[in-house]
């Protein structure tokens, strides 16, 4: 009961507009939420634009979408060429290497293994941030515009479908 009352508690109180410091641990142009390689390309794209950004993933890598499912397909590879990443270890430590040293050489900050657990609010009703649960406890992240890069949708899921589509 605790675990599901304290991040809600937490929420409310910084959606009301309360500026609890030690709760939110970064402030950043954008927040990017998932570990997919279109995720880094934004970060990095981003930063090299001026922009603070942070990225955070609920992996203990980048790259989630090719190497949790093991899927290197040459139109995947293909992919991230379009991004401008040359892939020449194809296997998951290598894309893993790869996509780290693409935010490491844009300045991008980024944490591993952090679920989102619900979004920020302003007092326009804007998403403005994100609530994260980490080996480390809660924490929040506020932005001016929070962007889910992830490969299923982690933090805004789609909508049911309802009607004749």
């Amino acid at each position: 009961m605790k675990k599901i009352l304290i991040p809600a508690l937490l929420c409310l109180t910084l959606a009301a507009g309360c500026t609890c410091e030690n709760t939110i641990r970064r402030r950043a142009d954008v927040l990017v939420i998932g570990g997919t390689a279109a995720a880094c390309h934004l970060a990095s794209a981003l930063r090299r634009k001026n922009r603070s950004v942070f990225c955070v993933t609920p992996y203990t890598y980048f790259g989630e979408e090719l190497c949790a499912r093991l899927d290197f397909a040459p139109e995947k590879l293909e992919r991230l060429n379009r991004f401008g990443i040359t892939v020449w270890n194809r296997n998951p430590a290598g894309i893993k290497q790869l996509l780290d040293s693409v935010l490491i050489s844009a300045g991008v900050e980024y944490l591993y293994q952090n679920n989102p657990v619900a979004p920020l609010f302003d007092a326009a009703g804007c998403v403005r941030g994100c609530l994260f649960a980490g080996r480390s406890g809660f924490f929040a992240v506020a932005a001016h515009a929070v962007v889910d890069a992830s490969a299923n949708s982690v933090f805004a899921p789609a909508p049911a479908r309802t009607g004749r589509h």
